[in-house]
């Protein structure tokens, strides 16, 4: 695992692959997956790098971690050899930006609600992530994402499958980034 705020470059990311493809070759998995902590971006060199060392396929995951670093706020995970372009790997539900636009739009919603905001407004491809849920949230029987705009104020839907694991992470596969509203209730 490589531990951030960092730009992952190519160095760092072969060592954690060595690693990872080491670990999967022990445990009989059939796939490398390649762990980053609060990593802010990982470029394209470092990416094509990562491939070039592994026998073997890789899974990115990306884990943007609580305050106190214990848990897992937001985790985006893909697979390096369908990504084109460097990437921006922070998320956050918790920042400053993201409670400041909850406090906008929970006048525009009803029932509780909670903003995700990514930094990679589009990841070129779909990618996994999974959100943990503020207990207000989680204790809703329904879920519906949107995508928010600052500059106009729209939430436009996102038609994405949802579930909910057992340990309280919404999960969802979309290709855009940007900030996400998960909503409980309808827009007013």
């Amino acid at each position: 695992t490589v531990e951030g705020p960092v730009d992952i470059a190519p160095a760092p990311a072969v060592e954690a692959t060595i690693r990872a493809v080491e670990q999967g070759k022990s445990t009989g998995e059939g796939t490398a997956t390649v762990r980053f902590k609060n990593a802010r971006g990982i470029t394209r060199e470092a990416l094509k790098a990562m491939q070039a060392e592994s026998d073997r396929p890789l899974t990115i995951r990306a884990d943007s971690m609580s305050a106190n670093g214990k848990q897992v706020q937001v985790r985006i995970e893909f697979d390096p050899a369908s990504v084109k372009k460097a990437l921006n790997l922070h998320a956050s539900s918790t920042s400053e930006q993201a409670r400041d636009i909850e406090a906008i739009l929970a006048k525009q919603f009803e029932g509780p609600l909670q903003v995700v905001c990514c930094e990679q407004r589009s990841f070129g491809q779909a990618v996994q992530i999974a959100v943990k849920l503020d207990a207000d949230v989680l204790a809703s029987e329904k879920t519906v994402l949107y995508s928010y705009d600052a500059a106009t104020g729209a939430c436009t839907q996102i038609d994405v499958k949802t579930r909910i694991d057992s340990n309280g992470y919404l999960r969802f596969a979309s290709g855009s980034g940007g900030v996400v509203v998960v909503s409980t209730g309808e827009p007013k």
